[in-house]
């Protein structure tokens, strides 16, 4: 293996990691291992991205990383959850963790149960006691503005709200068995410590996502239970309320223009539960506001956002709205205004390279056949860098028309005509 040419051994370290997912990056670990090449050509590929989580192992192996003088300098991404465990309030979780350890030993084992209980709860009130002084004595904040200030290269940070892998290992180490109602995704105390760590580090980001996660895990936190108790998928992935998600984008500074952090972003996405954004208008709505400062976005994904395309950014003022946006991507997305969509468009012809609608509807009810009349439009103008333009109304990997050969005057017939 030590004569395997570079670009041979380059080609599958980059076949393994293309999931990119938990397993991919178990397989990239047990990789490395194979000997010093493949340790030191796989680096890059297994700390590009780096799980994290307002966790204490989490947070000690990120501060072990950050001080390392080659992996530091690897990483560019961060995937942050906001998983914490709930904290229990007049010993309701205590009756429900003795009830659940009664009904899988038996009355028989009763005194076993309780000594079980004992520990299990005894383990959970401490992990608490420090995951409470992480969050206010801003031990955290100074943890992470330190690891964060270490990575030169980091540009991209993603928020994962409802994550099913994030933390997992470090719970059930400390924990032995976890049952799913102890586990809580809250961004309202954890979010704006990572964002004012991004701040006082002076991090550029170039890339953003915030993603709500609401379906069930495909395996949510491993096998949390090995003494028999099952934890209810359904309940280790908490409903996502309207209130997380508000606090999640009210950690956003009020002043884009005042904030280096974000000015020099080029990528961001707000995912959203499916026909859930009209609850989070209003704080949504804030984040667009202040995209005007945010000059260099060629990039952007929104999924679920009701009505939020409103005349303020389809106006006059629309050439100064996103001027470099290249990648358009909008999923159960609702335009109020028909006219202001054609204005958005007309504005941003000449440089659009890629757009993706999925389930874009107008509200505007003075249009007839909307998706008809906004390509005839469309194809009167100029588009010069346009490469793609799909248009779905149902659900699939392969999209139910490209119009692009159409606005490129290509061929005659209006696709959405049919």
């Amino acid at each position: 293996m030590d004569h395997v040419p570079p670009e041979v051994t380059n080609m599958i370290f980059e076949a393994v990691a293309s999931p990119n997912d938990r397993a991919s990056r178990k397989d990239l670990c047990n990789l490395r291992m194979v000997n010093k090449s493949f340790s030191v050509m796989g680096a890059p590929h297994v700390f590009h991205t780096i799980p994290l989580w307002i966790g204490l192992r989490s947070l000690e192996n990120l501060h072990t990383l950050s001080q390392h003088p080659t992996i530091s300098k690897l990483v560019t991404h961060i995937k942050f959850s906001v998983v914490q465990i709930k904290a229990d309030k007049e010993g309701n979780m205590h009756q429900e963790v003795k009830a659940k350890f009664e009904a899988d030993h038996g009355n028989h084992a009763i005194s076993t149960c309780d000594i079980a209980v004992i520990k299990h709860m005894a383990a959970r009130a401490n992990y608490i006691e420090a995951q409470k002084w992480l969050h206010t004595s801003k031990q955290a904040l100074m943890l992470l503005t330190r690891a964060f200030s270490k990575f030169s290269s980091l540009q991209s940070f993603s928020v994962s709200i409802g994550d099913d892998w994030i933390g997992a290992k470090e719970l059930n180490q400390a924990f032995g068995r976890l049952i799913g109602d102890e586990i809580l995704f809250s961004t309202k105390s954890i979010l704006p410590i990572a964002f004012r760590a991004l701040h006082t580090a002076r991090v550029k980001l170039e890339e953003l996502s915030i993603s709500v996660r609401a379906g069930s895990p495909s395996r949510p936190y491993g096998s949390l239970n090995p003494c028999g108790i099952t934890p209810s998928r359904r309940h280790l992935m908490r409903r996502m309320t309207d209130d997380c998600m508000t606090a999640a984008l009210a950690a956003f500074p009020m002043d884009f223009t005042a904030d280096h952090c974000w000015k020099s972003l080029k990528s961001l996405g707000l995912m959203l539960p499916a026909f859930g954004g009209q609850r989070h208008y209003k704080t949504c709505e804030r984040i667009f506001n202040q995209l005007h400062a945010c000059k260099d976005l060629s990039a952007l994904t929104v999924t679920g956002l009701s009505a939020l395309w409103q005349d303020a950014y389809f106006g006059s003022g629309t050439q100064q709205f996103l001027p470099n946006l290249l990648y358009l991507d909008l999923k159960l997305v609702e335009f109020p205004h028909f006219k202001g969509f054609l204005g958005f468009f007309y504005a941003h012809c000449d440089k659009l390279q890629t757009v993706k609608f999925l389930w874009v509807k107008f509200a505007d009810p003075g249009v007839a056949d909307p998706w008809k009349t906004a390509a005839a439009r469309m194809r009167r103008w100029t588009w010069s860098a346009i490469q793609s333009f799909t248009i779905s109304e149902s659900f699939g990997e392969t999209p139910d028309g490209d119009i692009a050969p159409y606005l490129r005057k290509e061929v005659m017939d209006n696709p959405c005509a049919a």
